[in-house]
């Protein structure tokens, strides 16, 4: 019968057990009987085959919006994955808590100013266009003027410097009037006459014109939407649902289902839109959700969150209404 192991071996090549654990616990750290520079090698060259490989990614790049949630995860990503340039164009400053990456030009403008827009795509090899007026809080104007003339900037700016790529954010916002579209696919998505929110219509009409400028060859774009983000620094959908945690309340059985998208898949997707730009590509022009998998029950995800994040009692409990 085999002893407990007394410790996991090592992963430096010589060990019995690489990468489990050594069953003689004499036989484990054998590698002190190693030179120590081929034990790192060996760790070396093991960490490397375990690492996770990504696409490419291109070695320069311009991100939109690139000091906000969804934005400054991007930039992260992509440096992560090779851009050897990444400017990070915001209207906000530079994160107080942002690294000096050398590989990251935190460049502060505003989208509806055409030079400014110019001076953060020169140079870009695809602009991912993130930047966006959300939420139902700003002047109705302002949503047009950011959302749609902002987007048409970046065009213009892609356009005149010869930037061939252009992935832009959309939102499922742009394909809903109001109607059932439960089990639809992108595809059978159409932009309604008609929509809900201003920001709605401004996202659909910069998107409109983003796609339109697509002609093949010189300036390539696609669309691609994520359904309720969610992860580190949000501080609009799960942030104000933990804010109210305290006021929130179920009425009926609550099994509302929901869509939702983890900030790394979303971008993760944007990347591999990217990816799907050529000539002659089926994704040119196209309009993509991106979302975890399957949808899940939106109270279900919110009572977990405040469980596990809050580590306070969940929103599923019984009260009393008071009669009369």
């Amino acid at each position: 019968r085999h002893r407990r192991p007394a410790r996991p071996s090592c992963y430096c090549g010589a060990c019995p057990t690489p990468g489990g654990f050594a069953l003689d616990p004499t036989a484990a750290g054998l590698c002190t009987a190693i030179p120590s520079t081929a034990a790192t090698a060996r760790r070396t060259t093991f960490a490397a085959a375990m690492a996770p490989t990504f696409p490419p990614v291109p070695k320069r790049c311009t991100v939109t919006g690139g000091m906000g949630f969804v934005g400054r995860r991007l930039v992260e990503m992509l440096v992560e994955r090779g851009a050897e340039r990444v400017v990070a164009f915001d209207i906000a400053p530079k994160p107080a808590d942002a690294p000096n990456d050398p590989r990251v030009v935190w460049m502060q403008g505003d989208l509806t100013n055409p030079a400014d827009v110019a001076k953060a795509c020169d140079g870009a090899d695809c602009v991912w266009h993130i930047a966006a007026l959300v939420g139902p809080y700003h002047p109705l104007d302002m949503y047009m003027k950011v959302n749609y003339e902002g987007t048409l900037n970046v065009i213009n700016a892609c356009k005149a410097l010869g930037v061939r790529k252009i992935v832009m954010s959309s939102s499922p916002s742009t394909r809903f009037d109001g109607k059932n579209i439960n089990g639809k696919r992108e595809s059978e998505l159409v932009i309604p006459a008609v929509f809900l929110q201003e920001y709605a219509e401004s996202k659909a009409r910069g998107e409109e014109a983003c796609m339109a400028a697509c002609n093949g060859k010189d300036l390539l774009t696609v669309a691609i939407a994520p359904h309720q983000v969610y992860g580190p620094r949000d501080f609009l959908f799960l942030h104000n649902f933990l804010l109210n945690a305290k006021r929130l309340r179920i009425f009926g059985p609550g099994d509302n289902l929901v869509s939702v998208c983890y900030v790394d898949n979303y971008c993760h997707g944007l990347i591999l839109g990217e990816r799907a730009l050529y000539p002659g590509s089926p994704a040119l022009t196209k309009f993509y959700i991106c979302t975890d998998g399957e949808p899940v029950k939106l109270w279900e995800f919110i009572d977990r969150a405040m469980v596990e994040v809050l580590g306070q009692g969940g929103v599923f409990f019984q009260f009393k209404l008071p009669r009369g």
